[in-house]
């Protein structure tokens, strides 16, 4: 019997060093969409031909506290990740295929975080080194837990990437893909983020819902932000230029190039 979960690999600019604790590695640290318990994992590997295909595209998002499990006696330093529709809506198909296979799952409410350590820690160093950070992820897994922090996939999806800096002759830029205008908003402040954390500040409101349902209400809800944390910390980013470089792939995935004025 195999103790198995479905999972996203993360990516991020993780710190060099991090408090005392038992680290884990990059590879190992992922983020938990649905945990399975002990089973023969022939039987779930047969079934995941039949999973649907859920996304076109990863996810972006940022890490926006450290969380300590259990509150009680913490025995897990993990990174609350901020939450946002496409990663809620993932993890609630991917339960709902779970449960119609005939698992029983955790019917607790969805908590995304990633584990970055376990005991022994002190949890204040922990809580003084936190900085918020921004995530990437492109994959699914099926894990297997090997023990000692080890964890191996056993099968794999792959999604389109939804950041991806490019080379432009102007300052910097990227490929910004999603499968909503909003989708587009969130992604692109992830890939702003990743040089200027200042862009994650949690007590500047995001933009009318309403304006993001096309390009032009994108760029203006992320100028507004730049120019609201401008006006706070003073940054380097200058802003966004509006553009007409969209294009909308198979099945309906938005790329946008999004070109960046520091």
């Amino acid at each position: 019997m195999d103790r198995l979960f479905i999972g996203l690999g993360v990516e991020a600019d993780w710190p060099e060093s991090f408090p005392e604790g038992r680290i884990l590695e990059p590879r190992n640290r992922h983020l938990t969409l649905v945990f399975l318990g002990n089973h023969t994992s022939h039987r779930i590997l047969n079934e995941l031909d039949s999973l649907p295909v859920l996304r076109k595209v990863g996810l972006a998002g940022y890490f926006d506290s450290p969380l300590f499990i259990p509150p009680s006696h913490p025995r897990v330093v993990s990174w609350h990740v901020a939450m946002h529709e496409g990663l809620g809506h993932l993890q609630a198909h991917v339960a709902e295929w779970i449960r119609e296979l005939g698992y029983t799952i955790d019917a607790r409410t969805f908590l995304p975080h990633l584990t970055i350590a376990r005991a022994p820690f002190e949890v204040k160093k922990w809580e003084d080194h936190f900085k918020p950070l921004p995530w990437t992820t492109d994959q699914i897994h099926l894990y297997r837990s090997m023990g000692n922090l080890q964890y191996e996939p056993l099968w794999s999806h792959t999604y389109l990437s939804p950041i991806e800096q490019i080379d432009h002759p102007a300052d910097f830029a990227f490929l910004i893909r999603g499968e909503s205008f909003k989708e587009l908003y969130f992604h692109a402040i992830t890939a702003l983020s990743m040089a200027c954390s200042a862009l994650l500040d949690s007590e500047i409101p995001l933009p009318n819902m309403g304006i993001l349902s096309s390009l032009d209400g994108v760029i203006e809800g992320l100028n507004e932000r730049i120019a609201v944390i401008d006006g706070k910390w003073g940054i380097e980013l200058k802003g966004v230029p509006y553009s007409h470089s969209l294009r909308i792939l198979e099945d309906g995935v938005l790329e946008w190039e999004m070109i960046v004025d520091v």
